[in-house]
C-alpha cells in the first residue's frame, strides 16, 4: 500500500533555576489512510550536585476510531523517571524506569520497563557502556535485552562507536491492534553497528553508520546511513 505519514512537532526547554530546565512539547501527526494523532508532553531536569541528577517526564497520546488501520481508537499514557549517579572520576550509573498504560479499541494493556547503564571511561580515550533492559506487560509480553557499547576517540575530530546488542522475548503472539502485525513468541535477535562521526569546523557534523540485523526467524538485514548535522 502506498502509505505517508506527516509529522509536525514542537518543543519548548526553559532554565527555571540554576539547576533545573523545564520542558514542554506538541506533536501532529496525519496518515494518509485517513487519520491523525495528537500528543503532547512535560518533562524536566533537576541536577541535585555536580555528580547526582534526576530526569522525569510524561506524554500523552490520542488518535480517533477512524483509525481502523492500525487498531482504532487509542490513547497512551507514558511516565519515565531517569536517575544518574557519578562514582568517581571515570565511572557513572544510570537507571531508567517506564510506565506506559493503553487504552483502545483492539488492545488495553500497561506495561513497565527498567534499565540499567554502568558507564567506565579507560586511559586509551575509550568510553565502555554496558547496559541491560528488562520489559514485561499485562498482555502477556516479557523481554530482556542487554548491550554493549564502545566509543572511540580517534583525533581532535573524529569519534568510532560500536554497539552490540542481543534481545529476547516471550510473547505468546501477541497483536496489539495494527493489522497483520503480531509480536512472534520466542524472538532471539542480535544487531551490530558501527558509526564513525566527523566534525568538519565548529558548525558541520559528518556521519557514516552500518548496522547488521538478524533473528531466529530467518530475518537477515544491512543497513547503511550516511547524514549531515548543520548548527547556527
Amino acid at each position: 500500500a502506498d502509505i505517508r505519514q506527516h509529522l509536525v512537532e514542537t518543543k519548548y526547554t526553559r532554565n527555571l533555576s540554576e539547576n533545573t530546565i523545564g520542558m514542554v512539547s506538541g506533536q501532529y501527526l496525519y496518515d494518509t489512510r485517513g487519520y491523525s494523532a495528537y500528543q503532547g508532553g512535560i518533562g524536566g531536569l533537576w541536577d541535585i550536585s555536580a555528580i547526582t541528577s534526576i530526569q522525569a517526564d510524561a506524554q500523552y497520546y490520542y488518535r480517533g476510531p477512524e483509525a481502523v488501520s492500525v487498531g482504532g481508537r487509542m490513547g497512551t499514557m507514558n511516565f519515565r523517571l531517569k536517575f544518574r549517579q557519578v562514582l568517581t572520576l571515570s565511572t557513572a550509573v544510570q537507571t531508567e524506569y517506564s510506565y506506559f498504560n493503553a487504552d483502545g479499541q483492539s488492545a488495553k494493556f500497561n506495561s513497565h520497563d527498567v534499565a540499567l547503564w554502568l558507564s567506565q571511561y579507560l586511559p586509551t580515550e575509550t568510553a565502555v557502556h554496558l547496559n541491560v533492559r528488562l520489559y514485561t506487560n499485562s498482555a502477556g509480553i516479557r523481554s530482556i535485552a542487554p548491550s554493549l557499547e564502545i566509543a572511540q576517540y580517534i583525533d581532535w575530530a573524529t569519534v568510532l562507536w560500536l554497539k552490540a546488542r542481543y534481545y529476547q522475548n516471550k510473547s505468546n503472539n501477541v497483536s496489539l491492534g495494527e493489522q497483520g502485525v503480531i509480536i512472534p513468541d520466542g524472538l532471539e535477535s542480535q544487531t551490530y553497528s558501527a558509526q564513525v562521526n566527523r566534525e568538519l569546523g565548529a558548525s558541520v557534523l559528518l556521519y557514516g553508520k552500518y548496522r547488521y540485523y538478524r533473528s531466529n526467524l530467518k530475518v537477515q538485514m544491512n543497513t547503511y546511513l550516511l547524514g549531515c548535522v548543520y548548527s547556527f
